[in-house]
């Protein structure tokens, strides 16, 4: 029987997590997009008519205003839309990403993740994108890979220069990337890219990039042609931030569709991911000295991208078929539409 799936949000600006999910859950269900102000429009009009099931992302990211303080209206706001989805759905599913807001301040820690593990014990199923979290109503779904499946090219095993590493994607202080830069070794060169909405911290690092020739700072958008383009031809993308608040990293996975090696401090996931993939896929380091002494002293020198072995274990962990099998599981669909 065709599942009908509601999904919230719709999408979420330059972050294509939302489509690619969508994509693979229409695979074998009618996908429809969520929002709050037509179920309250329902609920107006006296339509008590419940759906079956609705799939919720980044439910508290409200709860944590810039500042990194508690925001009692977000808060509020949370409550409201949990209360809007157990009056329409007969199934609420809630994606949980990060064990509280990104940018929490550390006096608000306690209470952010009390309100996470609250909509998660809200929800009849939550989803971990990590395999060394899940357990109870905790169940593990890969994080999607942004292509899939990834292939082989035929530049993969072309030059590139051993001398560039990459970090990609939102600039944001909780990510630390001044630490990063004054470690970063003279002999290599770094190239941070991606959008920084706080000007205050974008005009930090450009500071200190000033005195660093081999340190280049680019806070804009980065289409994705153009940042495949640039990190093709790098050594590797950096994952330099391992906060308590991590699940998984989204740099990751955009580093597994680009082909990139990645060098990360380890983390739960990060760990277990460079348990079942390969070196020329991920290597982990237990603090930043170690992995700045790994790329001081790493050689120049004529390298393939991923083993074919290697992308026939990416798409085997992270991809497609894995996904949808997990999400039909879930949802206890036994035939593809």
């Amino acid at each position: 029987m065709i599942k009908n799936i509601y999904y919230f949000p719709a999408n979420s600006g330059s972050n294509s997590y939302p489509a690619r999910i969508k994509e693979i859950l229409s695979k074998f269900s009618i996908v429809h997009d969520l929002y709050f102000s037509l179920l309250i429009k329902e609920l107006m009009k006296l339509n008590f008519t419940r759906y079956d099931i609705v799939i919720v992302n980044w439910l508290e990211s409200g709860i944590i205003k810039k500042n990194g303080k508690l925001s009692f209206s977000g808060v509020i706001k949370v409550f409201i839309k949990l209360v809007l989805l157990k009056a329409k759905f007969k199934k609420i599913i809630f994606v949980q990403h990060n064990k509280y807001p990104h940018n929490t301040n550390i006096r608000f820690i306690k209470v952010a993740t009390r309100i996470v593990n609250l909509i998660a014990s809200f929800s009849d199923h939550v989803i971990i994108h990590s395999p060394v979290v899940c357990g109870n109503k905790y169940h593990y779904i890969p994080h999607p890979l942004y292509i899939y499946p990834i292939k082989s090219t035929e530049d993969s095993a072309c030059s590139f220069s051993n001398d560039n590493y990459y970090i990609f994607g939102r600039v944001v202080k909780y990510k630390k990337y001044e630490d990063v830069i004054s470690a970063f070794p003279a002999n290599k060169n770094l190239i941070i890219m991606g959008t920084c909405e706080d000007d205050e911290y974008k005009i930090m690092i450009q500071e200190l990039c000033k005195n660093r020739k081999n340190v280049t700072f680019m806070p804009e958008y980065i289409s994705d042609e153009k940042a495949k383009e640039l990190l093709s031809t790098g050594a590797a993308l950096i994952i330099s931030h391992s906060d308590e608040d991590m699940i998984v990293s989204g740099s990751f996975f955009y580093g597994l569709t680009i082909g990139i090696k990645i060098l990360a401090i380890n983390t739960p996931f990060l760990g277990w991911a460079s348990s079942v993939l390969q070196r020329d896929v991920i290597e982990t380091f237990d603090d930043l000295d170690s992995m700045m002494h790994h790329i001081k002293t790493a050689q120049k020198g004529q390298s393939s991208r991923y083993s074919f072995q290697s992308i026939e274990d990416v798409n085997k962990y992270f991809g497609d078929i894995s996904i949808e099998s997990k999400f039909m599981s879930l949802l206890d669909i036994n035939e593809k539409k």
